[in-house]
């Protein structure tokens, strides 16, 4: 009976220990419920053990047990294993796993106690109380000890600890005990109501073998359950199981879907979980043959959750169920709005794009069109952001392009359209509002906020901005022609000296055709060979000596004829560049007509020039001009005071010789000394006397 004894002992603490670890694992109603199991277990294991270890207990006098003391030790020690393993898993501190230890080896000692006192006997039952006092303290303590090893170590490890010493705790208790027990005879005691002892060991031996089968039974469907739940629980997918519409089980993931817990979403039917469409209201079924579709699930929050759904039916707890399986499209749906967005929109600036611009422009045009109303085109292009983003890189030329976007936003209307159309180029679609009034305004207040968010003079960063306006139906009621004349109106802005705004007209338009028609014969010529040069010889008043020849550039147009570099040249806008490459090959810079068009003093100040031309025209009237022969006098000052030489040209008589020799200008040039010609020569006019030529620019 001892070896039974301890066997049962080693069985009922595996079971309460197993028990202990799965509510552990649990929360809320399910850690109460698994700790009555538990406390159910431990208790029938410990009263076992207690009563066969009592069968084998031979004191000399035949014992028996009365029926009301065995069933309070049995209730005794439920109870106290109850409240131990509550107290055990509370977690309000620390030290409770060792309290709720203690609390077990006094419900032992009190099990013990009671059972003891079970014992129907034709005598008297005497402790040793030295013994007893023994057998509680060392039983109380290790089962103290258990209940703490099972809370700090984890694992197997952890679990085999706290089983031996649980088992070391009821068998110290229990046999050390007993060592104390004596049993006086006296035949004036009677026994009544009593178990015999023989059906009382079957009973107890049967009775805890099967409550422990059973712990270990419920242990091992829980863990299936438990597998089960947790694969369903590890979906990315929610899952809901219905029963006539009704809501019998759901994952996790469902429940994190829907905003709820998954006990607050049994027992709610179909449509609470479900926006659905009109015609499906009265159904209560998605239908198990159905495919794959898109809705919506109703959040606690009363959102609504994008979602994907298939349906099926399946056997579930012996009933068929539906079970509908969602997929959340969140993300989907804002990756698709961000797709949807960025196609009509710029990823810099967040403004409209130019498909999107062109798109609104159409719409507005044939609203305006339909209603015989108006409304403005406003093209914009930033002055100086080349630069800015050359210098500070495109790093800064991203914020200062983010910064004209808000200032753009702030100056526009609510209805107009701002967009970036690519680069530093902006346009804006005004409408709802009487023109060109409403477009005036507008292009003021942009230029107004420009002044005071990009000022120049104490930010090395900021940008201006130029401005075309074009009106419909004035100028065009198709978007093509609108849009293209107020781009004409930005480039006569922009001509003008940038940081205007200019509205277009119908002469604008002719003079920008003609410039472009230029620019772009301009472009062929270079192909086709239209372009030669014609020289013109340098000569040095002091000894009449030809000292180079200037290189004339020269256009034979088709249909135009002879164009001069006075048209074409200005087309004068990468020229600046251009001329800083070629200076940097070692070919010598001449700035012509000084005094005259772009060849101004800042100009003379942004490049350094090698020589300086006096224009023709200052020349022509030297001799019966004094304004003239002032000007020509303070040009050939302001090259020696800078240390340039000076040539004056359209020298064409012996008295504007003179009078430039006289003002100490050392070299002329003009039909007096030789006309241009396809290679360098030299005019009979000239003195018979030449050097070696040098092509000068």
């Amino acid at each position: 009976m001892i070896v039974v004894a301890a066997v049962v002992c080693l069985a009922g603490s595996v079971a309460t220990m197993l028990l202990l670890e799965r509510a552990r694992r649990s929360a809320g109603s399910q850690r109460h419920l698994w700790i009555a199991v538990c406390a159910f277990a431990c208790g029938v294991g410990v009263w076992s053990t207690h009563f066969i270890a009592m069968l084998a207990y031979d004191g000399g006098i035949p014992i028996a047990y009365g029926v009301g003391g065995t069933s309070f030790s049995i209730a005794v020690a439920i109870a106290a294993s109850w409240v131990a393993f509550s107290v055990g898993l509370a977690g309000t501190s620390r030290h409770a796993p060792a309290v709720g230890g203690l609390l077990l080896g006094l419900g032992i000692a009190a099990m013990h106690v009671s059972g003891m006192r079970a014992i129907e006997v034709q005598g008297r039952v005497a402790f040793d109380p030295e013994t007893s006092f023994a057998a509680v303290l060392l039983g109380t303590l290790i089962a103290g000890l258990a209940l703490h090893s099972f809370q700090v170590l984890r694992g197997v490890r952890g679990l085999a600890a706290s089983i031996l010493l649980l088992v070391a705790a009821i068998c110290v208790l229990h046999f050390t005990s007993m060592s104390g027990v004596v049993l006086i005879p006296d035949l004036s005691v009677a026994a009544t109501h009593v178990f015999d002892p023989f059906w009382l060991a079957g009973g107890v031996i049967a009775a805890s073998t099967t409550l422990i089968l059973m712990a270990f039974g419920a242990l091992f469907v829980d863990r299936h359950l438990t597998d089960l739940k947790g694969l369903a629980n590890a979906s990315l997918e929610g899952m809901v199981i219905l029963r006539r519409g009704e809501v019998i089980e759901v994952n996790e993931r469902f429940a994190t879907l829907s905003g709820r817990k998954p006990a607050e979403l049994v027992g709610r039917q179909r449509r609470e979980l479900f926006a659905e469409a009109p015609e499906r209201r009265s159904s209560n079924d998605l239908g198990a043959g159905e495919g794959a579709s898109e809705g919506e699930l109703l959040h606690a929050d009363g959102g609504y959750v994008p979602v994907e759904r298939l349906c099926r039916t399946i056997e579930y707890k012996g009933r068929p169920c539906d079970v509908i399986f969602v997929r959340d499209l969140t993300a989907r749906k804002d990756a698709e709005r961000t797709i949807e967005h960025l196609a009509h929109h710029d990823a810099l600036t967040d403004l409209s794009n130019r498909s999107s611009f062109d798109r609104r422009l159409r719409q507005a045009l044939a609203a305006a069109v339909h209603h015989d109303d108006a409304l403005a085109v406003l093209c914009l292009d930033l002055d100086r952001f080349k630069a800015v983003n050359d210098i500070f890189g495109h790093g800064e030329g991203d914020r200062i392009l983010r910064k004209v976007a808000d200032i753009l936003r702030a100056g526009a209307g609510e209805a107009d359209t701002i967009a970036r159309l690519g680069g530093d180029e902006f346009a804006i679609v005004q409408t709802g509002a009487a023109q060109p009034e409403a477009a005036r305004l507008l292009a003021d207040r942009i230029l107004k906020l420009f002044s005071e968010e990009m000022d120049t003079r104490r930010d090395p960063m900021a940008v201006g901005v130029s401005i075309g306006v074009a009106i419909c139906p004035g100028d065009g009621t198709t978007a093509e022609r609108l849009y293209g004349n107020a781009d004409t109106a930005l480039y006569r802005a922009k001509q003008t000296g940038k940081g205007i705004a200019c509205f277009f007209d119908a002469e604008m338009d002719a003079a920008v055709r003609t410039r472009r028609q230029i620019e772009n014969d301009l472009r062929h010529a270079v192909v086709r060979r239209q372009l030669f040069l014609e020289y013109q010889p340098l000569v040095d008043v002091r000894d009449d000596r030809i000292v180079g020849y200037e290189a004339l550039l020269r256009w034979r147009h088709p249909d135009r004829g002879l164009v001069g570099p006075n048209l074409f040249i200005p087309i004068r806008d990468d020229v600046l560049a251009t001329l800083v490459r070629l200076r940097l090959l070692g070919v010598r810079i001449v700035m012509d007509d000084f005094g005259t068009g772009h060849s101004s003093l800042s100009n003379l100040q942004t490049f350094p020039f090698d020589k300086l031309k006096i224009d023709c025209s200052f020349t022509a009237s030297l001799d019966k001009d004094p304004a003239a022969h002032a000007i020509i006098r303070a040009i050939i000052a302001l090259g020696h005071s800078l240390n340039l030489p000076v040539v004056t040209e359209g020298v064409e008589t012996e008295r504007q010789r003179q009078i430039i020799v006289d003002e100490g200008c050392r070299q002329i040039q003009g039909f007096l000394t030789g006309r241009p010609g396809l290679a360098p020569s030299v005019d009979a006019a000239s003195s018979s006397s030449t050097m070696p030529h040098r092509v000068g620019a």
